[in-house]
């Protein structure tokens, strides 16, 4: 016996009883769900081609702040070029006065034919009338002009030269100005943003110096926050050259310029790095200050944060040599650092086991500072270790396991002279205390100053 097929549909009934059937629901169904599909395509497309469009308005706008920043420079430059040339034609005139009585006769020799033409047709009548008078005066005029015009020579150069010297007065003062640190303008609205801990990282080995900190936005996430920081260090707080700016470049006559600057924009925070390049020899900043610009180029706020790191002087090296008992470990990435301030020595390198089927590597590891012409008591070990027959006991030294490579610092404190300390060896032990590797580096270390 089969069973009975199961189906539906949908029917219709009409006013007077019949029943009408519709049998094109199914198609209906699939119609809307195919224009359900269609509408949600489109507005997907569509706030794609919002977010696109809002992201090319925020491009379009910053360039229109870069270009009215690079106009503002412009302008200014234009200002300091035409001071200039203004200084350079004074100098000029004030050097060689012939140059000067050259301008103002051009409108003599145009003003004189118009006054002097009606008497000279008038002169020659009252000669023919008064011959003697006429000669006298012939005699004794050119003598009166020639004492006037001289006068006037001497009146229009002395103004010439007074006028040279104020202009020269000027431009020295505006040259004074703009070499002397100003402090940019205030902002009118400035960004809602709060100031994290500054962080100042110096690598010596490599010159460059980076600072780090968080901004966060204190305003609505719908409203991100933009605008421009940087960094300025400072060694001595009234000496303008001994101040470094971040990033590099961003801090002209101590004074910051913004559009060399970093920008920002952000909904809630944003992690900073600036860098920059440290002095030859580095200097020991004492203070930093934060600037944060908004988009105009307008200063919105300035922290000032107190320094304590103070400069280590690298490990100059003028020549290696490395003598291996055992070439299963290698040292690389080897640096030594001095900090004046705490009279410290310290080492980093990395060991790297380069026998992969020897499996886990474990052992002590000596970093030994000496001068074979001095007493064994001056040399000085990292860690603090006692030295028997000019070589460290490596049951002091650093404890160290590794299967790949480990990364090794140690660090100590200095009672002598590290500037008489001209060899540095690296000493690697393994658990049995024998020695797998012994490294020598040949070095020029700095005197603590008192």
């Amino acid at each position: 016996m089969t069973k009975p097929e199961k189906r539906w549909q949908l029917l219709l009934v009409a006013d007077d009883g019949r029943i009408v059937p519709f049998k094109h629901i199914k198609g209906l169904a699939l119609t809307l769900l195919v224009l359900l599909v269609l509408l949600t395509l489109m507005c997907a497309g569509l706030g794609w081609q919002l977010t696109r469009e809002k992201r090319l308005h925020d491009k379009t706008h910053d360039k229109l702040i870069s270009a009215r920043q690079e106009a503002a420079n412009y302008k200014s430059e234009y200002e300091i070029v035409t001071a200039e040339l203004v200084l350079t034609e004074a100098r000029m005139e004030k050097a060689g006065l012939a140059v000067t009585q050259v301008e103002p006769e051009p409108p003599l020799q145009t003003v004189a034919p118009e006054e002097t033409s009606p008497q000279a047709e008038s002169e020659p009548e009252t000669q023919v009338v008064e011959d003697p008078p006429v000669a006298e005066d012939e005699e004794t005029v050119p003598a009166v002009e020639t004492q006037q015009s001289e006068v006037q020579q001497s009146e229009v150069q002395q103004s010439e030269v007074q006028q040279a010297e104020v202009q020269q007065a000027e431009v020295q003062q505006a040259d004074v100005q703009a070499s002397s640190p100003t402090s940019p303008p205030e902002s009118e609205n400035p960004p809602n943003i709060s100031l994290g801990e500054l962080n100042i990282n110096q690598n010596f080995s490599k010159g460059k110096v980076t600072a780090t900190f968080r901004l966060s936005n204190q305003g609505p996430r719908s409203t991100p926050a933009k605008g421009v920081c940087l960094v300025v260090l400072k060694s001595d707080p009234d000496d303008t050259a001994t101040w470094l700016g971040l990033p590099g470049g961003s801090l002209v006559n101590g004074a910051p310029k913004p559009e060399q600057g970093k920008k920002f924009r952000f909904s809630r925070f944003v992690d900073v790095d600036l860098n920059g390049l440290l002095a030859d020899p580095p200097l020991p900043f004492t203070r930093a200050s934060l600037y944060i610009f908004d988009e105009a180029g307008a200063l919105a706020m300035k922290k000032d944060y107190p320094i304590t790191i103070r400069p280590a002087q690298p490990l100059v090296v003028a020549s290696t040599s490395a003598e291996q008992a055992n070439s299963q470990v290698v040292l690389s990435r080897f640096e030594i650092h001095q900090d004046a301030s705490d009279k410290t020595l310290w080492a980093t390198f990395r060991l790297r086991n380069v026998n992969s089927q020897a499996g886990k590597i474990s052992g002590h590891c000596l970093v030994l500072f000496k001068n074979d012409q001095l007493a064994p008591d001056t040399w000085v070990t990292l860690p603090a270790s006692a030295v028997v027959d000019g070589k460290p006991q490596q049951e002091m030294g650093y404890v160290f396991k590794m299967f790949r490579f480990t990364d090794v610092q140690i660090k100590t404190a200095v009672d002598t002279d590290p500037s008489r300390l001209n060899r540095v060896i690296v000493y690697v032990f393994d658990k049995n205390g024998d020695t797998i590797l012994e490294k020598a580096f040949s070095v020029h270390l700095a005197a603590f100053k008192h």
